[in-house]
């Protein structure tokens, strides 16, 4: 019995952890979707036109 005591203690810390995380996480997943993925994806569509155009310049 004291292993499943000790994985039922184990689960309530992990939960009470996600249960702390979440939000903040959600709240740093929204503002950071905002600030620091969109750029890099337009930055990321921009190099990938630019390679593209590039490529289509180099080959004859």
């Amino acid at each position: 019995m004291k292993g499943r005591r000790g994985l039922r203690v184990a689960l309530v810390v992990c939960s009470a952890v996600v249960a702390g995380i979440l939000p903040r996480l959600a709240l740093v997943g929204a503002r950071g979707h905002a600030q620091y993925l969109l750029p890099l994806a337009q930055r990321d569509i921009k190099d990938r036109s630019t390679a593209s155009m590039a490529k289509r310049t180099r080959s004859p």
